[in-house]
C-alpha cells in the first residue's frame, strides 16, 4: 500500500492527523484558501529552467508558476549553483516542489518517463506559435539561458518548439517575462479540466500547507501527537 505519511521532525504522520491537529488553527478564511489552492493545484504545465543564471529570473518565474497553479518547477544547473531571492520569489517556494537536475538529459529522459510533451521554447524554424500550444498530454515547457539560450541536448530532445510572435521591433523578451506569457497560455489549454490531483494527493497537499502556514508546526504536532511513530518505523 502506498504510504503517503509525512515526515515531520523525525516522526511519521498522517495527512488526516495533520490536518486534524493544525486545522483549528488557521483563521477560517485560511482554511478555505488552503482548499481552494491543494483543489486547483496542477502538474499538467511544467516549467523547466535550462541553465538560468540570474536568481531573480529563477524566482520571477516560480512566482509565476505558482501563481498559476503549478505545483512543480525543475531547474537543471549545468554546473551553476542554484540562488533563490526571497524577493523576487515572495515566499512562492514554499508552496511549489523545486527539482534540481546537473545535466540536460537526464532531466528530458525524466518528463519522457512521465509521459510529457517536452516543449523548447525558443525561435527555431518548426516553432509553433504559442497560440496553437493545446491540450493532450502534459507539457514541460523549457526555458534557456539569458544569454546562451537552449542547450543542445534540450533542444535535441524536444518533442515540439514554441515561440511568442513579435511583430515590434525587438527581437526578444526576458526570461521571465517569456515564460509568464508562455505558462498562461499552456494553462489556458487545459482549462476546463478534471481535477488533476486526486482526493488522497489534494488531502496531503493540504496537509503539507497547514504545516507551513503554522509556526511551529512540528513542534505543536510533537506534543498533540506523542504517539506518531519514528520516521524509521515501518509503515503498518
Amino acid at each position: 500500500m502506498h504510504d503517503d505519511s509525512l515526515d515531520i521532525g523525525g516522526r511519521r504522520y498522517a495527512p488526516a492527523d495533520v490536518l486534524a491537529a493544525l486545522g483549528p488553527l488557521l483563521s477560517p478564511a485560511r482554511w478555505a484558501r488552503i482548499e481552494a489552492v491543494a483543489a486547483a493545484r496542477t502538474r499538467r504545465v511544467i516549467p523547466v529552467l535550462d541553465g538560468l543564471a540570474d536568481p531573480r529570473n529563477v524566482c520571477a518565474v516560480l512566482r509565476t508558476a505558482e501563481a498559476l497553479g503549478g505545483l512543480e518547477l525543475h531547474v537543471v544547473t549545468r554546473g551553476l549553483p542554484l540562488r533563490m531571492t526571497s524577493t523576487a520569489g515572495q515566499g512562492a517556494e514554499k508552496w511549489v516542489e523545486v527539482r534540481r537536475w546537473a545535466a540536460p538529459d537526464a532531466c528530458a529522459a525524466h518528463f519522457a518517463g512521465r509521459g510529457y510533451r517536452l516543449a523548447a521554447v525558443h525561435a527555431h524554424p518548426e516553432a509553433i506559435p504559442v497560440e496553437a500550444l493545446t491540450a493532450g498530454p502534459p507539457l514541460a515547457l523549457v526555458f534557456g539561458n539569458e544569454h546562451a539560450g537552449l542547450s543542445p541536448e534540450m533542444q535535441r530532445r524536444a518533442d515540439l518548439h514554441v515561440q511568442i510572435p513579435m511583430p515590434g521591433f525587438s527581437r526578444s523578451l526576458n526570461v521571465s517575462v517569456a515564460a509568464g506569457i508562455v505558462l498562461h497560455r499552456a494553462h489556458a489549454a487545459f482549462a476546463g479540466a478534471a481535477p488533476d490531483l486526486s482526493p488522497a494527493e489534494q488531502r496531503r497537499l493540504m496537509a503539507v500547507y497547514c504545516l507551513r502556514s503554522v509556526p511551529r508546526a512540528a513542534r505543536l504536532l510533537a506534543r498533540l501527537l506523542p504517539d506518531a511513530p519514528p520516521t524509521d518505523a515501518q509503515p503498518s
